[in-house]
């Protein structure tokens, strides 16, 4: 089902890459404020969706990246050159590992299910130091399930910084890594009607440094199970923390939710 696409893009830069292209690799962190705002169809469909104020990070260094980030307490290692992705908690001490291949594999048959395009519309700004390039695009895909019609249209708004590997979200080949990005997506079904998502990526900081390949060693106090599918993996990992959080009684997770929960928020420019 294209659903599973809603949900996706909220992780996807501390995860997704592929061939270096442009100037030198940058080397050190990236940190960003992600708001998401899900209205109660989106919350009733999918268990794991909230709308709130959640930061995201990435290390770099060679192609190799460890992520985090505080919308579902997901701690991510991405090894291209041994073709190995590893998401993990550090509350339940269990993770998944599945083959990075996974993401090439993925974007094709997504590009294939999903009609979309993104491209430049030639403005360029700086964005903490970099020069980013605007692009802007959608993505539509009408499916039958059980004989009753889905209809999934997504826009995005990115400012890309091309000094970095390209990436994909959903159907979408983005030539960059997005600095700034705004992703607004729809879902109609019968009965339900439409369920909205809003999303806003920012990059907060941009922390150049020397990065120690110890930064991306495997945790050697979790237990990883293999899957072949990288998203399977994702959902499973974020059921297994929320069911982990509720049954210890944690609530407080750092995240700010007031005033960030309308997805109708006037400073979308679609």
């Amino acid at each position: 089902m294209k659903t599973k696409f809603i949900l996706l893009s909220m992780l996807s830069i501390c995860i997704g890459a592929f061939a270096q292209e442009g100037d030198a690799p940058f080397e050190g962190e990236i940190h960003y404020t992600n708001t998401v705002a899900v209205d109660k169809t989106i919350g009733k469909l999918f268990g794991g969706a909230k709308s709130g104020e959640y930061t995201m990070k990435i290390v770099t260094k060679d192609g190799k990246e460890y992520g985090e980030e505080s919308y579902s307490g997901m701690y991510t290692i991405t090894l291209p050159a041994k073709n190995e992705v590893y998401i993990f908690s550090k509350l339940t001490k269990e993770g998944y590992k599945y083959p990075y291949s996974y993401y090439a594999e993925n974007a094709k048959k997504i590009k294939e299910m999903m009609g979309g395009k993104i491209a430049s519309t030639g403005e360029q700004k700086e964005i903490q130091g970099f020069t980013c390039e605007r692009y802007k695009g959608s993505e539509q895909n009408t499916q039958d399930i059980f004989g009753v019609k889905m209809e999934t249209k997504r826009s995005v708004d990115y400012w890309v910084c091309k000094q970095f590997p390209k990436e994909w979200i959903g159907s979408l080949e983005i030539p960059g890594k997005p600095f700034d990005y705004e992703d607004l997506q729809t879902i109609t079904l019968p009965i339900f009607g439409d369920g909205v998502q809003a999303q806003t990526v920012r990059v907060s900081k941009v922390i150049p440094r020397e990065v120690d390949d110890k930064e991306f060693e495997v945790p050697s106090d979790v237990t990883f199970k293999d899957m072949e599918d990288g998203y399977s993996a994702m959902r499973k990992l974020q059921k297994d923390i929320r069911k982990y959080m509720k049954k210890n009684k944690i609530t407080d997770n750092g995240v700010r939710t007031e005033g960030v929960g309308d997805t109708k928020n006037e400073e979308w420019d679609f």
